[in-house]
């Protein structure tokens, strides 16, 4: 769900966005490779799983179809976070999906409620959407390099999400690392079968020597056999100097447009 910024925090968000796009590079055009993301890191209790997954495919989901109708919206995907226990920070990701950082800001209310479901007001929808889940956490992202095969069409099931904490001193370094070794090894991997694409995004905001990852990466797998399949190039010298903070594994249980 997309978080409510308040209009000075959009702004900076725009701001900090427009300047990480100024040193993009990668392989693919512009307008293919670099979108933004929105993040929300969601705690769902286990009882409330099965009205939360209700919530977001009956309410939000249609909600959602609507402004990527509009234009101000490009994609929107639900994932479930494996192996994440009771005391987790979080077990489920809503993941936004942008074209332009101008739509980040893009506002929506009870006019857009009311046009997909008459009848049902911004504050009751916002309430049951409190009483199903809570936010631990989120973030705003921009693609700063890309994989996919030709013929990709559907959205992969599965994703590998490695957490990176790089140092401010060596990003510059770890980007052309990434660049030069690790996507060449990681286009092997997924020409050989061991993969269905792979993203890397910085993280904008939140910013500051508090935030313990700077980088995100993806690497979509389409089954299990692909999750627990070894073998093809090691792309992991592309990701030196750095550090692995964490690595999760997340299962697409909905979307629309894909990533």
């Amino acid at each position: 769900m997309k978080p409510h910024y308040s209009r000075i925090f959009k702004l900076m968000v725009q701001f900090v966005i427009w300047y990480l796009c100024l040193s993009i590079r990668n392989s693919y055009p512009q307008d293919r490779v670099r979108v933004f993301i929105n993040l929300d890191f969601n705690k769902v209790a286990p009882e409330k799983t099965t009205g939360y997954l209700n919530l977001e495919d009956s309410l939000w989901k249609p909600i959602q179809q609507e402004h990527i109708r509009e234009g101000g919206l490009a994609g929107w995907n639900v994932f479930r976070v494996w192996f994440s226990g009771t005391d987790s920070r979080y077990n489920y990701i809503v993941k936004e999906v942008y074209n332009k950082f101008g739509d980040m800001a893009y506002d929506y209310g009870e006019d857009v409620i009311q046009k997909v479901h008459p009848g049902i007001h911004e504050e009751k929808l916002m309430q049951d959407t409190y009483n199903a889940r809570e936010i631990a956490e989120a973030q705003s992202a921009v693609r700063l390099a890309m994989l996919r095969p030709a013929m990709k069409k559907e959205p992969s099931r599965y994703v590998l999400v490695n957490y990176l904490n790089i140092k401010k001193s060596n990003e510059a370094q770890f980007e052309k690392n990434v660049l030069e070794i690790a996507m060449p090894a990681l286009e092997d991997r997924m020409g050989n079968g061991f993969n269905s694409g792979w993203d890397l995004f910085k993280v904008v905001v939140p910013g500051g020597d508090s935030v313990p990852y700077q980088y995100i990466s993806f690497e979509y797998l389409d089954s299990m056999e692909q999750v627990v399949k070894p073998g093809g190039e090691d792309a992991s010298k592309g990701f030196e100097p750095g550090k692995l903070y964490r690595t999760e594994l997340w299962e697409r249980v909905n979307y629309l447009a894909g990533d």
